[in-house]
């Protein structure tokens, strides 16, 4: 079981082996998925899933060991990693620790991330990372500095009062910490040259590339090129961390845009497929229903009338 602060158990799940930790116990509003965690005991904690968000975790002080995906690693002050929706963690070892959990999830928040999810670093912490099930993420773990690491945790004092205290328009004021938040370890990451030549950071900088100049042709061995990576080495390497091809990946942020473009313009199937970098609107009508089960035009009709 999993001990709160207050030494009362928070859930036990009796038919597997480790806890789950739902939603109201991190979210003081069903409706407001943004909350403030801080674990200062000193007892370990066992095998432990979110329910469906995810959990920013600051090291402000002490050590101890951060066991995920079965394998095992130390950790200590300035250290900075995700933990994604379903994945399955566990302290061991703690001393003098103090870890930060900012825990949220970001579509029932509906804030735009505009484009900061073109920075390598958002990508890298955000999504490569959680992803990762290889020991080489110890290595290379993201790490604050002095400097940074208070500057966060200012920040993270601030959003934690904010969200205890409920003065009036504090959503929008919590949700603008947040900002502030994620804004300073993307640009923090950017700065970590040691990172430029790992596997991870070069796959971020793929993605961001691909989240920025989705409209445009990208073929694979521009891709290779962007990588410095063989096509088997970067096929592998996508597999490894993302569960399918890179052309799949880019052709998913694509119908993102274009699902948005379906519903806030009223251009036809052919423009919309044009303007999100398909070839034509017959393949993209083919990849829009082999993704969402439904033509273009059905998606439209449908969620245009639900509006």
């Amino acid at each position: 079981m999993i001990i709160s602060k207050n030494r009362t158990i928070v859930s036990i799940n009796k038919n597997s082996s480790h806890d789950v930790m739902p939603r109201n116990f991190v979210f003081k509003s069903p409706d407001f998925n943004l909350g403030v965690k801080k674990i200062t005991e000193q007892a370990e904690y066992n095998y432990h899933v979110h329910e469906d968000y995810r959990e920013l975790v600051i090291i402000s002080h002490g050590h101890a060991n951060h066991i995920v995906d079965g394998l095992e690693y130390p950790i200590g002050p300035g250290d900075v990693f995700v933990i994604g929706e379903g994945q399955v963690h566990a302290y061991s070892k703690p001393k003098d620790i103090q870890i930060n959990n900012i825990l949220f999830d970001i579509k029932p928040l509906r804030f735009e991330l505009y484009d900061l999810e073109k920075c390598p670093g958002f990508q890298f912490l955000f999504n490569i990372d959680p992803n990762s099930t290889n020991k080489d993420r110890f290595s290379r773990r993201f790490r604050l500095d002095s400097q940074n690491l208070t500057a966060a945790m200012k920040l993270v004092d601030h959003l934690e009062d904010m969200l205890d205290k409920h003065p009036t328009g504090y959503r929008f004021r919590s949700i603008g910490l947040f900002h502030q938040l994620l804004e300073l370890l993307v640009d923090a990451f950017q700065g970590k040259s040691e990172h430029e030549q790992t596997i991870p950071y070069l796959l971020s900088k793929l993605i961001s590339r691909m989240e920025e100049n989705y409209q445009t042709a990208f073929k694979i061995e521009q891709m290779c090129d962007m990588t410095n990576l063989s096509r088997a080495v970067l096929f592998r390497q996508f597999k490894r961390y993302f569960n399918e091809t890179p052309q799949n990946y880019l052709n998913r942020i694509r119908i993102e845009h274009a699902s948005q473009m379906l519903l806030s313009s009223e251009k036809n199937i052919e423009e919309i497929a044009a303007a999100t970098g398909f070839s034509d609107g017959v393949y993209f009508a083919r990849r829009f229903r082999a993704a969402t089960q439904m033509t273009p035009s059905r998606f439209r009709e449908l969620y245009n009338r639900s509006r």
